[in-house]
């Protein structure tokens, strides 16, 4: 994995955009080297294989051999959402004028995989974060799996933002204003409507100077509008079906163009190596083998393949196999 960081310009604070994960605990020196060479083992093999798809992805009469594309993960997926919105302000300005039913909204910044870090408690990594020519602070969130507290998440995520935000000096009157937006393929929280609103109110329903607010919006209800074509794109196993002209664009570059297969298969290496590395630090007690068990299950459950396949696709040693069929069988 790189550790390559970049700002959001000026306003944001403590808040880091990185291609890594969140911050993690300090462990002991011995647990440290351990994590750190099983680290270095599964960084030598995905670079093998991503080596293999940057020559593929230079021929054009080849296959695309990326996985997420091949398993039918949707825009909603982080391995697709990552790369389909890399460095398009435009697309994710689509996505917030759809939602809140605005033309007028122009998205000056965004970046993706946030990073908030609370040195206190609990830290974030945000899909999405733009802000618009008004200042007001957009986070939007790619939810494939159900969420089962996704107003408590959805509450915290905008307390994060708002407190990075809010600059020591300044008046209450300027307090930023920040809208999170969920896209949901499953609907939760949505109340069976395509787009649910959000905000605090009081007992005559009142919700002025209210500075935060949020969108849910539902991939399991699809209607002819453009809000509801924008949410069946997102939810649409194949790229090649998207109607909405202006992703139907970024898909083409996607799927066909050498440059957008680069950006796909970089961005699933990324994802991957997340995953890969939180499967093996949660394993750091029990050892390298559980590490490697539980980099096997994630990838297994979250591309749909099956044992031997996610075996090779993880370039297992003989040795690892056996280990981990023998842990599976159990």
């Amino acid at each position: 994995m790189t550790d390559e960081r970049e700002r959001l310009p000026t306003d944001i604070g403590h808040v880091e955009a990185s291609d890594c994960g969140p911050p993690q605990s300090d462990q002991s020196s011995e647990r440290g080297d351990v994590v750190s060479w099983q680290l270095s083992a599964v960084s030598r093999r995905r670079s093998a294989v991503l080596g293999r798809r940057d020559g593929m992805a230079d021929q054009s009469d080849v296959t695309w051999p990326c996985e997420s594309i091949k398993k039918g993960l949707t825009l909603l997926s982080d391995p697709v959402s990552r790369a389909f919105f890399k460095d398009e302000p435009k697309l994710v300005e689509r996505i917030i004028r759809l939602v809140k039913d605005e033309d007028s909204i122009d998205i000056v910044e965004m970046n993706q995989q946030v990073v908030i870090t609370n040195p206190n408690g609990h830290s974030v990594q945000l899909d999405i974060i733009a802000r618009d020519a008004n200042g007001k602070i957009y986070n939007i969130e790619f939810q494939s799996k159900r969420e089962k507290a996704l107003e408590r998440r959805a509450s915290f995520y905008a307390s994060m933002l708002l407190v990075n935000e809010f600059k020591s000096g300044a008046q209450y009157k300027d307090c930023p204003e920040i809208c999170v937006i969920f896209l949901l393929e499953h609907g939760e929280g949505c109340n069976g409507k395509l787009v649910e609103r959000v905000v605090p109110v009081d007992t005559a329903g009142n919700s002025s100077n209210w500075p935060i607010e949020f969108y849910f919006v539902s991939g399991a209800l699809h209607d002819n509008s453009e809000l509801g074509t924008m949410m069946q794109d997102f939810t649409c196993c194949d790229l090649t079906e998207i109607r909405d002209p202006v992703f139907k664009a970024r898909a083409t570059i996607i799927l066909n163009q050498k440059i957008g297969r680069k950006i796909m298969c970089e961005a699933e290496e990324k994802w991957a190596n997340e995953l890969f590395s939180d499967g093996l630090i949660e394993g750091r007690i029990e050892g390298h083998r559980d590490g490697i068990v539980e980099m096997t299950k994630r990838v297994m459950k979250i591309l749909g393949k099956t044992l031997e396949d996610t075996m090779a696709f993880l370039q297992l040693t003989d040795e690892e196999k056996q280990s981990v069929r023998c842990c599976l069988a159990t």
